[in-house]
């Protein structure tokens, strides 16, 4: 029993400590909400500048910087830029990073003291410097803003600013294009700073400590029932049974953690002094009402049988709860668990190297992505003609996957690319010709249509085409069963599709071809070859969209690389593992240790009696099965049936029953006479 306390009270220390870190943590993550939220607010006190065209070359940024310029000293106002940046920060070595980060700028017009600041613990960084460094470092991206709130400068500003803009880039914009006084593009950030999920921790080590807690006094109660006979207080037996050592110790730490809170995160030192007194509030209340349970319980060992119902309803309640709070190395199991196998690209391109881009980042492009479709018709304007000419093949199946779309909206859109790899033959027999200055809409329908039956479904498609194109469309047979590669390894082929749209560069806009969905299989696959790699990213880097596409791979690593963003980092996939099994492997211990110090004396009477290994631990085995059976039960059909909770209840039956073992195993090497004795 001695060591049993022992070994308690150093895991409770051991918690405790980890939660208040954890507690540290937070609050230095409410630190960086906090300069994260000061930082990008420092522009409400000035009025934006909308722009109606982006800027992806350095010539044409600095005449735009120019305008500013000549307007700021005729009106003696002065403006200022915005660069807000979320995207992520990869490493694609073994050692893997696709983690979120966020990078604020501020671009003052004149000389400025530059500054940058690294919150760390943190994705977050901040910069100010001058108007004229983003023009060094390529940045022309971001909101500009006038420095005032008076309606009337603003509106003779932009009414200067027109007129300036019209005559350098030799447009006729009207003067509400670049007004916007009450700022109705506003947007917040999106990020999550908190990129290493301290409140799930959180949550998951006061479930373990409450757990510990409570165990801890129930396997006590000898020791408490004789202290509380010799006339010593609650207060004096809590002392007693925790350690004066570990409560000063524990102390200590807090401490310290508290202190270093105060000297650089001074603002949450408040909020953190409030976590504490929750935190040690918490542990004092739930050990003075185990001590009363105990106290008011004559003799646990009259009420074994009710002990047994509380250890199974101990059991019960904390796997229920660690398996829905501790789900994220379920949810990127699950998900490397529907990786396939081995994929083998068809004959068609066999040799041949196609990349996607995936994830398609928010960028610096926040207002872009959320009022308008501007993001993607410049990424569109910008890439698609190149490399469409380099061989890129274009097949988008999303409409046709969406089973929720009627039939005749279900289409699958290519590219001329993919005929001249994947020919499609028409009714006579003949390859498919088009070319890419066709203008009218290009729907090719399986044969099958043309039968009785499927007479109304060929009505409802051809109206659908003509209802939705500017153009007459052209409507051309095509022989059955010729499948549709789709580039996605889990599901090759498509057979039985309504329509293939042919998307031609003058029959189709950006929004049709959506080269860059920002799914996991984007549309777009681009040829790797007489186009280099390194070629790609030049392209993307002149196009100001390398903030966006970040990370190009070979489309049949799709999959793996969904699973690599899902997990963020490795570090961070070894983290979530250690504490997944750290949580399941505590709790399976303690309701263990209680288990078997109450029953040793039954264990030793039934062995030396001749009774089998079975029929000894007969009970402790129902237990276990009702638990897990009855937990299964739940998610199956009283929650919902999530593979992620059927993968926490294997892992965590599968570290019970491997705990088990050991307990039954050392139990049965003790000699009688020390079971006997308590074990």
């Amino acid at each position: 029993m001695v060591i049993i306390k022992k070994k308690f009270t150093v895991l409770l220390t051991i918690i405790v400590t980890g939660i208040m870190s954890g507690f540290a943590l937070v609050s230095i993550n409410k630190q960086v909400l906090y300069r994260t939220n000061e930082f990008f607010h420092q522009t409400d006190t000035y009025t934006p500048i909308r722009l109606p065209q982006h800027f992806i070359g350095q010539e044409e940024y600095e005449q735009l910087i120019m305008v500013f310029e000549n307007v700021s000293s005729e009106t003696e106002l002065s403006y200022m830029k915005k660069t807000v940046n979320e995207s992520n920060e990869v490493d694609t070595s073994w050692n893997f990073k696709i983690q979120p980060k966020l990078e604020m700028t501020l671009y003052y017009q004149g000389d400025v003291k530059s500054s940058h600041e690294k919150v760390p613990y943190s994705n977050t960084s901040f910069r100010v410097t001058s108007i004229e460094e983003s023009i060094k470092i390529k940045d022309f991206e971001g909101e500009f803003f006038l420095m005032t709130r008076e309606k009337e400068a603003y509106e003779r500003v932009i009414s200067l600013f027109t007129d300036r803009f019209n005559q350098a880039f030799h447009t006729d914009y009207a003067t509400n294009i670049f007004e916007d006084f009450e700022n109705s593009y506003s947007y917040s950030v999106i990020s999550n700073t908190d990129v290493y999920n301290y409140r799930v921790y959180l949550t998951i080590g006061l479930i373990l400590l409450f757990l510990l807690l409570s165990s801890f006094f129930l396997l006590m109660n000898k020791e408490i029932s004789l202290l509380l006979n010799n006339d010593f207080s609650l207060h004096q037996v809590l002392w007693c049974l925790l350690g004066k050592k570990k409560i000063i110790i524990t102390f200590i730490i807090a401490g310290i953690i508290g202190g270093f809170i105060f000297m650089y995160y001074k603002e949450q030192f408040l909020y953190l002094f409030q976590m504490y007194v929750f935190l040690f509030s918490g542990i004092y209340g739930i050990s003075l009402i185990s001590l009363l349970l105990v106290e008011k319980i004559a003799s646990l060992r009259e009420a074994f049988n009710y002990i047994q119902y509380i250890l199974f309803t101990f059991g019960l309640l904390f796997s229920l709860l660690l398996t829905v709070a501790n789900v994220e190395l379920a949810t990127i199991v699950f998900s490397s668990s529907q990786l396939a196998v081995s994929h083998e690209p068809p004959k068609e391109i066999a040799g041949e190297d196609y990349h996607v881009f995936y994830p398609v980042t928010i960028g610096k492009n926040h207002v872009d992505f959320i009022y308008s479709n501007r993001f993607a018709s410049a990424a569109d304007q910008e890439l698609y003609e190149t490399l469409n000419k380099n061989g890129s093949i274009l097949v988008n199946v999303s409409d046709y996957l969406n089973e929720e779309n009627e039939q005749f909206g279900r289409g699958i859109k290519i590219n001329l690319n993919y005929l001249k790899k994947f020919p499609l033959i028409d009714v006579s027999g003949r390859l498919i010709q088009i070319t890419e200055k066709e203008t009218h809409p290009v729907i090719l329908i399986p044969e099958r249509y043309r039968h009785t039956d499927l007479k109304n479904d060929l009505a409802q498609i051809t109206e659908y085409y003509q209802e939705i194109s500017e153009k007459e469309p052209k409507f051309l047979f095509i022989k059955n069963n010729q499948p549709i590669y789709t580039f996605i390894p889990s599901i090759p082929w498509i057979e039985h599709y309504p329509v293939v749209e042919i998307l031609t560069l003058k029959n189709s806009m950006y929004l049709e071809r959506n080269i860059l969905s920002g799914e996991i299989y984007p549309p777009l696959k681009i040829k790797i070859g007489s186009l280099s790699k390194e070629r790609l990213f030049e392209l993307i880097e002149e196009s100001q969209l390398r903030d966006n596409l970040q990370l190009s791979f070979p489309y049949t690593q799709t999959e793996e690389i969904a699973v690599k963003v899902l997990s963020r980092s490795f570090h961070y996939l070894i983290q979530i593992f250690l504490l997944t099994f750290f949580s399941f492997f505590l709790l399976s211990y303690v309701m263990l240790c209680i288990y078997f110090v109450y029953n040793c004396r039954k264990i030793a009477i039934f062995r030396s009696s001749g009774y089998s290994l079975f029929e000894t631990y007969k009970d402790f085995f129902m237990m276990n099965l009702i638990k897990w059976g009855t937990t299964s039960v739940i998610f199956l059909f009283l929650i919902e049936r999530e593979p992620k909770y059927l993968f926490n209840i294997f892992f965590f039956s599968f570290i019970d029953f491997i705990l088990s073992v050991v307990f039954i195993l050392s139990t049965e090497k003790k000699s009688q006479l020390l079971l006997m004795n308590g074990g």
